[in-house]
């Protein structure tokens, strides 16, 4: 993909879903769900990081693999790595 056709995507806006995706997921409010707190707090395994990573290429149009979520093990880690590997420009404000 040229970097000129990657989908911008706002960082609040990946925060925001991955805490209300792992909020449903665990039965909480999403609030409680940290930017910098691991996954694995969350009880997030390796069927999670696929299923997970199905809905987030869904909601946002961009391609992920599950380890995105094994190697990255905070919400705002994610991100980093979309930007940083050119799947996404991100938007932080």
């Amino acid at each position: 993909m040229n970097i000129d056709d990657r989908p911008t995507l706002r960082a609040a806006d990946i925060q925001a879903w991955l805490a209300t995706y792992l909020a449903e997921q665990m039965g909480v409010p999403p609030e409680m769900i940290g930017p910098d707190v691991p996954f694995e707090t969350y009880g997030l395994d390796s069927v999670d990081a696929v299923v997970m990573a199905s809905a987030l290429e869904t909601e946002f149009a961009i391609e992920v693999e599950p380890a995105l979520f094994l190697r990255n093990p905070t919400v705002d880690a994610v991100y980093a790595e979309l930007e940083e590997e050119g799947i996404a420009r991100i938007e932080r404000a």
